[in-house]
């Protein structure tokens, strides 16, 4: 298991405890003038086992852009500390049920969050969406899509590009958050 500030280079679907996702973001950016882009994928992760919490509920941040010397996500460096309602049950289901009401509830502004990518004043968000097709990239030696062939990747790439947010195709929404 990974602890703080171990390099993780793609968000993954698969992985139990702090590493089990309960929802995801996708946002696309580029600076005003010139060439400089940026992509923030957003994780909402967070584990409890039995009465102790076990990992911190946060937004883990994966970061990839013309700034970006690391791309990817220090785990518990790149991220966010969510408040958790308090209420019933485990961390999870609480981190589960406030998704459940309103699927927003974790995610800061987009303006506010792309800072890290390091584009300047009032760069400009192209894409940000927490329903698209997310593709989990080569991990652990299995076969998997890689990014650079999926169409969801693919066109992210051509808005960036094209700075023309219409050409994002979000694919076949896989990045919903878990039910309960």
């Amino acid at each position: 298991l990974s602890t703080g500030g171990d390099r993780l280079a793609w968000p993954s679907f698969a992985g139990d405890g702090h590493f089990q996702y309960h929802a995801m973001r996708l946002i696309a950016a580029r600076a005003k003038t010139g060439d400089d882009w940026g992509i923030l994928i957003e994780v909402v992760q967070g584990d409890q086992q039995g009465k102790a919490v076990r990992w911190p509920a946060t937004i883990q941040h994966y970061r990839y852009g013309s700034r970006i010397a690391d791309s990817g996500g220090s785990y518990l460096e790149h991220c966010r500390v969510l408040k958790v309602p308090a209420g019933a049950g485990t961390l999870v289901e609480r981190i589960r049920a406030a998704l459940s009401r309103d699927a927003d509830v974790f995610w800061s502004p987009a303006a506010k969050v792309i800072a890290c990518l390091d584009l300047g004043v009032r760069p400009e968000v192209l894409v940000d969406t927490g329903q698209f097709a997310h593709v989990v990239g080569k991990q652990g030696g299995k076969p998997a899509t890689m990014p650079s062939k999926s169409p969801t990747y693919r066109s992210v790439a051509t808005v960036i590009v094209a700075r023309d947010p219409d050409a994002f195709v979000p694919g076949a929404p896989n990045t919903k958050p878990r039910p309960i």
